[in-house]
C-alpha cells in the first residue's frame, strides 16, 4: 500500500488544480477545446515558464 500513496496524491492534486469534478472528468476529456487548452498549457506554457 505504501507504493500507492504517491500516485494517489498526484491524481488528487491533479484533479484539485484542474477544477473539474471527478465525476465529470470523462466528459471533460471528450471536450476537444478543453483538452487542447490543457495540453497547450502543459507542453507549451509551463516549459516556457520553467
Amino acid at each position: 500500500m505504501e507504493g500507492a500513496i504517491w500516485p494517489v496524491v498526484g491524481i488528487l492534486l491533479y484533479f484539485t488544480f484542474l477544477q473539474v469534478p471527478l465525476l465529470r472528468f470523462r466528459r471533460a476529456l471528450a471536450d476537444v477545446r478543453f483538452l487542447a487548452a490543457i495540453l497547450t498549457a502543459n507542453f507549451v506554457f509551463v516549459p516556457l515558464v520553467v
